[in-house]
């Protein structure tokens, strides 16, 4: 790798991506996430955007059209404004509904398009050609991206970074007196917006390319040029601020206290770069021990390691490209950096983005070795990175390994925030075994963050436990859930079907009382039954014939019920029940013994 540029960047054919190299980024791109193209839809958003999602299921041009409509967002009953990324999915959900890999493969190739960027960009930028192709190689390769190509609802992350990418890329030809492409660069950013709201970094790249990028320009001509994409910006700024605020999802300060906030937020940045530079873990959800206060130790860590990071910038004002690296790198995270609190604190996928400044540095700092040495340092650097993308990609194919991660985690346990206890209740419909989903609700139960969840997850949450241990035998440990579930979601129905098992045969009363207020919130023959049966317990003569009327409505799943419950209870009252039995039979619906 030469120190030396012998031509000015951009110079002859310099600016063309050679053939061979798009050979090798679709080709190395494709091998090593192939593991995970055929994983299914997870349960982590997925839902949200993709396989619950009533707006996709709307067909034609009608269907099209809905996706930019955002009288969702803004009456607060959709999380967020994004229609070119909504459209996207809406496009596959045409043809191949919840199947996984459409959705995967949308976002490898969005993956491999914003790689190929990332040298386009790169070229013009750097005057060595070995500096483009090994900082594109590490982006293509780099495991931090496993989580924005292999998660379906994972997919606005590439796709904003190629927009972004082209935006940057037009900007760059607009500086060069070709006028008609800084049009071209504010449609591609306006795209780049209205696919994932980080995009609202692009005019600090802007001004980095313009600071550290090449020959400076008069502040008044950088002025005039960045005007225009900072309104726009700005703009959609404002807009995602009132929409996350419509959809609860600007909330407090993490750790209670905006001391405990400063703490956290501070501490991600500190291991948001340890993944970019020395990837180590990639789990889905990252939890956070509360702190006291500023006392904690990771603040003086975080105050630590930005001080060193100021003293490296100061030994490289004369690196105008290093320079350039670490700005883009911090200012792609300073739209998660959490000046605005949102719930999580820091996810694998904001450093999407962000990584083309690591990428670039390593490039950077690599070209200072004599070229053999350079040369084997980035093969080996590349190769191993691959090796890590390519052996996490099959951690895909299976969920429970995936939630597993964060669930097994004793930050999450008392991490106070909402995605610590959606880890927990992921991990229990996950788990293919009853011990470990028994295991997986106890903790989201335990867990502070229950209670910042939305109020669906949090109830949904205590009467699924309820249910689940009762059903396992320990009612006595799912009444408190249920008492809480009563205490705040009493419009639900299946509250009172969590009051109804956990009080099952021991006070048939409160059950009875229970299922009736679950029948008259959900009219349906298995709730009937349950009414029917649990009155009957509780001495109430309507139980007979309300058990009678759910079978005669569905015997195929009224008559189940009723097995189940005659094996439960006491002799007398299996005596009573003959006649039920008996038309159960001559339905043709044979009860088990």
């Amino acid at each position: 790798m030469s120190a030396i540029a012998t031509s000015p960047p951009g110079a002859g054919d310099s600016r063309r991506i050679p053939g061979w190299l798009v050979a090798v980024i679709v080709v190395l791109g494709t091998v090593i996430y192939a593991p995970g193209l055929t994983a299914k839809l997870t349960h982590y958003d997925d839902s949200l955007y993709i396989y619950a999602n009533p707006a996709l299921e709307k067909r034609g041009l009608d269907g099209l059209l809905y996706q930019w409509d955002g009288d969702r967002s803004w009456s607060g009953n959709f999380v967020e404004f994004f229609p070119l990324r909504d459209s996207v999915y809406w496009a596959i959900y045409q043809v191949w509904e919840t199947e996984g890999t459409p959705y995967h493969v949308a976002s490898l190739l969005f993956h491999l398009l914003a790689t190929v960027l990332v040298f386009v960009l790169t070229v013009r930028l750097v005057p060595s050609r070995e500096v483009a192709i090994v900082t594109t190689l590490i982006f293509l390769v780099h495991p931090i991206h496993i989580e924005s190509v292999l998660w379906a609802a994972g997919l606005k992350d590439p796709m904003y970074t190629s927009f972004m990418l082209g935006s940057l890329v037009a900007y760059l030809n607009a500086r060069e007196g070709r006028a008609w492409w800084y049009a071209i660069s504010l449609v591609l950013l306006v795209a780049s917006l209205l696919v994932k709201s980080m995009a609202i970094s692009t005019p600090l790249l802007m001004l980095a390319i313009e600071l550290f990028g090449g020959q400076r320009d008069t502040w008044r001509r950088i002025a005039a040029r960045l005007s225009a994409p900072a309104i726009t910006s700005a703009l959609f700024l404002l807009q995602f601020i009132l929409i996350g605020k419509a959809n609860r999802a600007v909330v407090g300060p993490h750790g209670g206290s905006w001391a405990a906030h400063v703490v956290l937020s501070s501490w991600a940045q500190v291991k948001y770069l340890r993944q970019a530079f020395f990837p180590a873990s990639f789990r889905l959800i990252y939890c956070f021990e509360p702190p006291a206060g500023l006392a904690d130790w990771r603040f003086f860590v975080a105050l630590a390691v930005a001080a060193a990071l100021i003293a490296v910038a100061v030994l490289w004002r004369r690196h105008p490209l290093r320079l350039l690296a670490g700005a883009w790198y911090f200012a792609c995270l300073l739209p998660v950096s959490n000046l605005v609190p949102f719930p999580a604190v820091m996810a694998d996928r904001y450093l999407y983005a962000a990584s083309f400044g690591a990428c670039l540095l390593i490039a950077l700092l690599l070209e200072r070795l004599a070229p053999s040495p350079a040369r084997l340092a980035a093969l080996l650097i590349v190769v191993g990175l691959s090796a890590t993308t390519f052996t996490r990609s099959f951690v895909w194919q299976d969920a429970d390994q995936l939630w597993a991660e964060p669930d097994s985690d004793p930050a999450c346990i008392v991490d106070g925030s909402a995605p610590a206890a959606q880890s927990h209740i992921l991990r229990s419909w996950t788990a293919k075994d009853a011990k470990t989903r028994l295991a997986a609700i106890e903790r989201a139960v335990a867990t502070p963050g229950l209670f910042k969840l939305n109020r669906l997850h949090f109830c949904e949450m205590l009467n699924e436990g309820a249910i689940e241990v009762s059903l396992h035998g320990h009612p006595e440990r799912g009444r408190p859930w249920a008492k809480l579930a009563v205490q705040n979601c009493r419009d639900f129905p299946r509250t009172w079907v969590a009051v109804t098992i956990t009080n099952l045969h021991t006070y048939p009363v409160i059950a009875a009382r229970a299922a009736a207020k679950a029948y008259r919130l959900e009219p349906s023959t298995a709730l009937k039954a349950m009414w029917g049966l649990t009155a009957i317990e509780a001495g109430e003569s309507a139980g007979f014939r309300l058990v009678s009327e759910a079978i005669a409505e569905d015997p195929g799943v009224s008559c189940g019920q009723l097995g189940q419950w005659a094996k439960e209870v006491d002799p007398a009252l299996q005596t009573s029940i003959q006649a039920l039995l008996a038309d159960c039979a001559t339905r043709g619906y044979s009860l088990p013994p």
